[in-house]
């Protein structure tokens, strides 16, 4: 938040505001007479969640009325400063807040005026990257930060950044990185230390961190003059994160405890893949932890136009204007001179957000690091022979998944035998639908060798299961493995886990009944699957009675019908001194030792 007087924050709760606008275009000084309409539009994260790694450019719509002696035709890079002023009760009479620097990127002449758009300062980051000018190996990211500030021509306003998730880790880009301006460089460099990307009002390039919930930056009560306000009945927080490592070629997942928040997608971060295992660990739980200051309730107000307000502001909200006093972070504004100004705070449902299936949640997975370009086949065959009769018969199921818009290929190939020549039909199914095609041949008596084909118009980012089911009007038979089909094509997901579908069937021969009986007494019944916990079981046989001469050591003999184990192992027998086995019915456990 721009720092103000408190006077300045008590005139922010007058009903009536009184603002000017001034500003400098090169050398030329303007007031709010020289134009007729100036809007200004910022965001830090995407349009409906909370990111890291952002960098926005902020945008400046103003129409001059005059041309105010510019050359508006060699305009272009000129820079705007704005500065708006709110009239204030107290010491002084009057109080400005800085509007920012901007830099001239479009001029049109129209039937309004001389329409200017112009961005801040962080449209100069929008520079290939200059083989040689930064080292990104080896070096703390602040350090590469500051090169890239000199660079481009850009203050950095950051003083430190004590605090921040990996500032002073060493680290190197990766060969393959698919960063090709500076711009690109910043975001994977906010991105490993869990911070966004923002223009101070002085021009200055700045990484700021979510805060804490618990720092208010201002509170904004009902008696504040408001024109419209929505707030969400949830806070977005996240607990869990996921991050790719190309190196070792696998997606590692990190998370707090309990794990019921959103996961954060860290994608491919090109500072994180030079990393050894243990650092690489460290700095996504680094990053994780940083997250864990996002706790804010989305948002929508409009209020009376200020620019005190930045990218990043914790706004307290009181006097039941949203459930419990929520807390929200600012992520873009739009603000309209003279008119209002639209605070937005963005997040997601939690709850929503992991109400997914296993098998989602494999999908999506997998989907993130599927090469759209590269073709994937899934391949199936019958794990046991098939009788085709006048019933479809389902030869084939198979689940495949889709990350992106095309054509999945089915080929099969079935090897049959039909003993008194047939007539086959086949037909097939997708999401349980039936494709309006169906292949039919007329067998004579022998081996046969069906071929099938049909191309599977997909989406992007879909499950499907694509079935074919066959009958005939004689007994024709389909070996073991002796049904092999594929779906192949570009843009589906592959993957060797199991798809969490378990597909039960089973038939039943028609039941014959009397005459007004109750059909449904012999056919109502009921099916539910339970888990099972192995229980150890024991094995038990029987000898007879044992028989020995007089100089035996067994002093009596054993007759029992029954005894268990314990009773056993307190038994001492000399195996010399046996002599006969009479065999009459004695009971024993398996696998006791006789001495």
């Amino acid at each position: 938040m721009y720092p103000v007087s408190p006077y300045y924050i008590e005139a922010l709760r007058d009903p009536v505001h009184v603002t000017h606008m001034h500003g400098i275009v090169g050398n030329t000084n303007f007031t709010e007479a020289d134009f007729s309409a100036l809007t200004i539009s910022k965001q830090c994260s995407d349009n409906n969640s909370i990111k890291i790694g952002s960098v926005y450019m902020a945008e400046l719509h103003i129409t001059f009325v005059n041309d105010l002696g510019i050359s508006w035709q060699n305009a272009k890079g000129l820079e705007i400063a704005l500065t708006e002023v709110l009239e204030v009760k107290g010491f002084v009479d009057q109080e400005s807040v800085l509007g920012g620097k901007y830099y001239i990127a479009q001029v049109d002449y129209t039937k309004d005026g001389i329409e200017v758009t112009a961005y801040d300062a962080m449209s100069k980051l929008d520079k290939n990257i200059r083989a040689g000018a930064v080292s990104f190996k080896n070096r703390t990211l602040p350090a590469m930060l500051e090169d890239i500030c000199e660079e481009c021509g850009v203050e950095l306003g950051n003083v430190n950044f004590d605090g921040y998730p990996n500032h002073t880790g060493i680290f190197t880009i990766s060969d393959d990185n698919d960063c090709d301006t500076y711009r690109d460089i910043v975001s994977c460099i906010a991105q490993t230390m869990c911070s966004f990307v923002t223009m101070t009002v002085a021009g200055a390039l700045m990484l700021r961190m979510w805060e804490d919930s618990g720092t208010e930056d201002d509170v904004i009560d009902a008696t504040n003059r408001s024109e419209d306000y929505s707030f969400a009945s949830y806070q977005t927080y996240y607990t869990g994160l996921s991050a790719v490592d190309s190196t070792r070629q696998k997606t590692k997942y990190y998370h707090v405890d309990p794990d019921i928040g959103l996961t954060y997608n860290l994608g491919t971060n090109p500072f994180l893949q030079k990393l050894d295992q243990n650092r690489f660990d460290a700095a996504c739980e680094n990053i994780l932890n940083g997250l864990q200051n996002i706790y804010y309730t989305p948002f929508r107000i409009e209020i009376l136009p200020t620019l005190v307000y930045q990218m990043g502001d914790i706004l307290s909200f009181t006097g039941g204007q949203g459930y419990g006093d929520p807390l929200g972070a600012v992520m873009s504004y739009d603000y309209t001179y003279g008119q209002s100004i639209v605070l937005e705070g963005l997040g997601q449902d939690p709850a929503l957000a992991s109400a997914k299936s296993k098998t989602d949640k494999t999908i999506s997975g997998i989907m993130k690091k599927t090469e759209e370009n590269k073709e994937y086949l899934y391949q199936f065959y019958n794990s046991d022979d098939i009788t085709l009769n006048s019933n479809w018969q389902t030869v084939f199921s198979q689940r495949f998944a889709t990350v992106s818009d095309g054509y999945a290929i089915f080929d099969a190939e079935i090897l049959a035998e039909d003993p008194t020549g047939s007539v086959v039909e086949v037909r097939y199914l997708l999401d349980g639908e039936e494709v309006s095609r169906y292949p039919i041949e007329s067998w004579i008596e022998g081996n046969h060798i069906l071929s099938l084909f049909y191309p599977i118009q997909t989406q992007g980012g879909t499950t499907y299961l694509w079935q074919v089911q066959m009958k005939a009007n004689g007994a024709v038979e389909i070996p073991e493995h002796d049904a092999l089909g594929t779906i192949r094509g570009q843009g589906l997901a592959s993957t060797s886990a199991w798809n969490g579908y378990i597909d039960v069937s089973d038939e039943y021969t028609i039941m014959s009944t009397i005459d007004d009986s109750d059909l449904l007494s012999y056919t109502e019944t009921s099916v539910s699957a339970t888990t099972q916990i192995p229980e150890a079981s024991s094995i038990s046989d029987s000898f007879g009675l044992l028989e020995s001469d007089e100089d035996s050591s067994i002093k009596h003999y054993v007759d029992v019908y029954a005894f268990n184990q314990e009773f056993l192992n307190q038994l001492t027998w000399d195996e010399a001194a046996l002599h006969t086995w009479d065999y009459t019915e004695v009971n024993y456990v398996w696998g006791i030792d006789i001495e």
